[in-house]
């Protein structure tokens, strides 16, 4: 009983099963479609890099002084574009000044400010990319002459502190004459104090001397220390207070020094 549906069913199922035809869609749509989906990763990607490009980055906006300040003193910083070497990592004590005896020339009684043009190059060769030309002074980091790239910068911090002897500058022959003459006439008055032998003048001309050298360090330490710009680690940090402590130590053996010398004239 109740048979009679079974044909309609069976009607119906065979209806519903039927294929229909498949849709197919235009060729010229489809290639519309490829096309604007390349478009829109095109334009994606573009606006990918520009974001990054665009987006403001983490290392400080160094001036030129400020870059060759912290050359000067073995930093090295992600804006000067320097070739980096491998060894001296930024921010971080390593072939610097300090380990070159630069901070510490001009320490002692009977010493005279350093001579780095006959330093021993003991470190690598100079950045290949960067032209050199004669008179360079010798960097301390390297034992080789600093490029004019880095001179330039250097005239730079030149502009802030007019009267800084430590910066280095290039040497003419004149001024490297001159330089020659004003280190034997203090080696003289150094000479003449220990025997005894000096004025007054003499004495304060060549403390005087030697304090220079020092100030100047110390000028250029408190410079990099205080600037809002320097980014140092802690170690770094700690390495520049310490030759500061040390400078000041000696400034004040120097003047203890006059004071002894000034009082054996009497």
């Amino acid at each position: 009983m109740y048979t009679w549906w079974l044909p309609c069913l069976s009607y119906t199922t065979k209806k519903l099963a039927k294929p229909g035809g498949i849709v197919q869609r235009p060729t010229h749509m489809r290639y519309s479609n490829t096309k604007a989906r390349n478009v829109f990763l095109a334009l994606s990607l573009v606006t990918a890099i520009t974001i990054v490009w665009s987006a403001p980055s983490d290392e400080p906006d160094l001036s030129e002084a400020d870059l060759a300040a912290q050359s000067l003193f073995g930093m090295d910083s992600g804006n000067s574009n320097r070739n980096s070497n491998p060894v001296q990592r930024s921010n971080e004590p390593g072939n610097s000044l300090f380990d070159s005896g630069f901070m510490e020339s001009g320490v002692g009684d009977s010493d005279l400010p350093d001579r780095p043009e006959a330093r021993q190059r003991q470190y690598g060769d100079p950045e290949i990319l960067d032209p050199v030309s004669e008179g360079n002074p010798i960097n301390p980091q390297t034992g080789q002459p600093f490029t004019d790239r880095q001179m330039s910068q250097f005239n730079a911090l030149r502009e802030k502190f007019p009267d800084n002897s430590v910066i280095p500058q290039r040497m003419t022959p004149e001024l490297k004459a001159q330089k020659e003459q004003r280190r034997q006439e203090i080696y003289k008055i150094q000479t003449r104090i220990v025997k005894k032998e000096a004025s007054e003048t003499e004495v304060n001309e060549y403390y005087d001397y030697q304090q220079k050298s020092l100030e100047d360090r110390m000028e250029l330490i408190e410079y990099v220390l205080n600037n809002p710009n320097t980014d140092m680690s802690d170690e770094m940090r700690k390495k520049f207070e310490e030759v500061k402590q040390m400078n000041q130590r000696t400034l004040k053996s120097y003047e203890d020094a006059r004071k002894r010398a000034l009082n054996s004239l009497n």
